[in-house]
């Protein structure tokens, strides 16, 4: 190794010149390990001949990709966080690409994913880096169209959460202000409370129309516990308006 933990795979792979296919594939029988092998500074020889290409304004080559690429070398990231995904999509943009450059970054782009577990939505920011043309070959891939399918159906929940967060800090802090205000302003806190419970009302239908288990969520100590609170908010409020 170098003092920076390369191995002759990596400085093969990541020189000026980078070495034929022919040496490439000698080092690789030699050294099989050498290929999922990280320097000091988290780089694979995959990275290496990556960053060779957008230092020089070269196109990957899908011969050499499929040596370079093993196991989980693909979602590997070095120390500042660039897996090889991410420095394809620099080396793309790098280059003023021809029909046939274009056909050759697509294969080393198929190379990547085809070795990507693509198990969430974290690898799609690195998509972002590569052009229009190269990212809508990306999503053509069944991963990709899986894991954003997944992302998707994700959504709506993930959005009800935050609007449930949202709606309890909004009774928190009214309920807290009402405190202190008293009187004061008493419709308006009254209006958001009421707003507060008829939401979290509808969500427990809703849950309640959705769940197997309906004398567990009726018996639930915590449910009995929300529907006490909005019982009382109705009945404090219930002459404001």
């Amino acid at each position: 190794r170098t003092s920076p933990g390369d191995l002759p795979l990596a400085l093969a792979a990541g020189g000026f010149f980078s070495a034929t296919r022919e040496v490439i594939d000698m080092l690789v029988k030699a050294n099989p390990e050498a290929v999922t092998q990280s320097s000091k500074l988290g780089k694979t020889p995959l990275h290496h001949y990556l960053e060779a290409s957008i230092h020089f304004n070269t196109v990957p080559v899908p011969q050499m990709m499929e040596l370079l690429v093993a196991d989980n070398v693909a979602e590997l990231a070095d120390n500042d966080g660039a897996t090889p995904l991410f420095k394809l999509g620099l080396a793309a943009k790098n280059c003023h690409l021809n029909e046939h450059q274009f056909e050759e970054i697509s294969a080393s782009l198929s190379c990547i994913l085809s070795n990507h577990r693509c198990k969430d939505t974290s690898f799609l920011s690195d998509l972002r880096q590569l052009p229009p043309n190269l990212r809508i070959k990306a999503f053509e891939k069944k991963r990709v169209k899986n894991t954003l399918n997944a992302s998707m159906e994700r959504a709506p929940y993930t959005a009800m959460l935050m609007m449930d967060f949202y709606i309890q800090i909004s009774i928190i802090t009214s309920f807290s202000f009402g405190i202190v205000e008293g009187n004061h302003n008493r419709r308006a806190i009254a209006a958001v409370q009421i707003l507060g419970c008829v939401y979290w009302t509808l969500r427990k239908m809703l849950s309640f129309a959705t769940i197997k288990s309906k004398r567990i969520f009726l018996f639930d100590a915590w449910r009995l516990l929300e529907v006490s609170l909005s019982a009382f908010v109705f009945t404090c409020y219930h002459d404001v308006f």
